[in-house]
């Protein structure tokens, strides 16, 4: 990312927009973009700022997404057009995006049951507005791709980052609990083909994304806001839903994740009677097969630290034990999801059998 300077913040939104700010305050969260608050003449405002190399194209499709799930009764902050009507800005020194303000409250990487609930009612919505999105005829790229597990690949990468820490002079705990993993992960793919193994038909449709705790905001167990709308790249619905139902911060850390996750998933199936139960269902499978895959967080400590990489650390140790429960369970786990999609029981008088002592 470029340097924060929120001088050209300042000079970009008075040519873009044609509004004088004040008081602009760099935002430390996020990823892919820099992020600010500015207080505007008529109130405060929240600014995207995308990198040089970013697709603006696609960042603006992915505002339009997030203006279409507004339409379908998702709260959604709502964007500024610049002086030229354009949802993104290339005007002035930096490229940006700019939004109504949501104070913050409780973004967090758990949820309540009630927030569950929420998160799943409008994940719904999203699913079923997106689902006539125009998308490429036959299986969409990003599912072939994702599909067609290459194991041999993994495991060389695995190799790499192992090599890596071997070549560390005085490795850390960190480094040392990382190399276990990646051991262990290095025998755990193994099972990536058979979770996939005879699937049946699965949903492949635009998403939001990037749907996580964390672009979820709260008041209380009422959704306030759904943010970080991602540009339109058709894939498994199931992918999308199983991420937000079973958060790897709240699977590694509380005993609350299988009633959250039967609240979110029977919330969902009752919003969108039209989806595939089998892409509610397998889900967690789906989930599953991408968490022991995925190298994310231990990818970046050691290949491209980010700004916030102790977030990603601790991100990285949270979805290995999700992925370890998980693959204990999973049996359990989709009876259970069979149960709640069909409606046959209230979820959080159901759900899953508590964690054994040895489970925890």
């Amino acid at each position: 990312m470029e340097r924060s300077d929120t001088a050209a913040v300042v000079a970009a939104l008075a040519a873009g927009y044609g509004l004088g700010v004040r008081d602009v305050t760099q935002l430390h969260a996020g990823h892919g973009t820099r992020n600010y608050r500015a207080d505007g003449p008529d109130g405060r405002l929240f600014v995207k700022q995308y990198p040089a190399e970013a697709d603006l194209t696609a960042e603006a499709a992915a505002i339009d997404l997030a203006e279409q799930a507004a339409e379908a009764g998702v709260p959604v902050p709502r964007p500024l057009r610049t002086t030229a009507g354009r949802t993104v800005s290339t005007d002035g020194p930096l490229a940006l995006s700019v939004w109504e303000y949501v104070e913050p409250g409780s973004s967090k990487p758990r949820l309540t049951p009630g927030q569950a609930e929420a998160a799943g009612t409008a994940l719904a919505r999203i699913h079923r507005r997106f689902a006539g999105h125009p998308a490429p005829t036959g299986l969409p790229r990003q599912t072939r791709d994702w599909l067609a597990f290459d194991e041999g690949a993994a495991r060389a990468r695995i190799d790499g980052l192992l090599a890596r820490i071997d070549a560390l002079p005085a490795p850390g705990a960190f480094d040392l609990r990382s190399a276990e993993i990646l051991r262990r992960r290095r025998e755990l793919i193994r099972a990536v083909p058979r979770l996939l193994t005879g699937l049946p038909p699965l949903t492949s449709q635009v998403l939001h994304g990037d749907y996580s705790a964390l672009n979820l905001m709260f008041d209380g167990d009422r959704l306030v806001a759904v943010v970080d709308f991602r540009p339109p790249d058709p894939f498994l619905a199931a992918y999308e839903i199983g991420r937000i139902a079973f958060p790897p911060e709240q699977v590694a850390e509380s005993s609350s994740w299988p009633e959250n996750a039967c609240r979110l998933v029977s919330a969902y199936a009752a919003e969108h009677p039209g989806a595939r139960a089998q892409d509610l269902v397998l889900s967690a499978r789906i989930w599953l097969a991408h968490l022991l895959r995925s190298l994310y967080g231990v990818k970046e400590h050691y290949l491209d630290p980010r700004p916030l990489q102790d977030d990603l650390d601790a991100f990285w140790l949270h979805r290995d034990r999700t992925a370890q429960l998980l693959l204990g369970r999973l049996d359990e786990i989709e009876d259970a999801l069979r149960v709640c999609v069909a409606g046959l029981a209230r979820p959080w008088t159901t759900g899953l059998p508590p964690l054994t002592s040895e489970q925890q």
